[in-house]
């Protein structure tokens, strides 16, 4: 169950990073106010690592572990409200037509999308 989650000891990254602004908001969703134990993590490196030597578990970007997942050092939790989904935009400025190194990186991106984001 999602709720068992709460005794685990979350390791993410810094204040601020997408990841952990999305996993605090999950954690408190299925805690209904509960507080869970956090340690702060420099880099996904040291997570995977910290993880891998059974320090806590974390939520992290699944093409940050995908070496390690085929490896089987880690595992995905199959837990009601996860996968979190994040969105991702390419953005350029408004009052400018995109250089030729945006499209051409623009159009990378899009012919690549499923092989830079695979999903899991």
């Amino acid at each position: 169950l999602a709720e068992d989650l709460l005794a685990e000891r979350f390791l993410a990254r810094e204040q601020g990073s997408g990841t952990r602004t999305l996993m605090e908001r999950f954690l408190e969703r299925i805690g209904g106010g509960r507080s869970f134990d956090v340690i702060e993590m420099g880099t996904n490196e040291t997570i995977k690592q910290s993880v891998i030597a059974g320090l806590g578990v974390a939520i992290i970007s699944a093409h940050t572990c995908l070496t390690e997942l085929a490896d089987g050092h880690l595992i995905t939790l199959q837990v009601a409200g996860l996968p979190l989904v994040r969105q991702w935009f390419l953005l350029n400025r408004a009052d400018r037509a995109p250089s030729m190194a945006t499209q051409k990186f623009k159009a990378f991106v899009l012919a690549r999308r499923a092989i830079l984001l695979p999903k899991v």
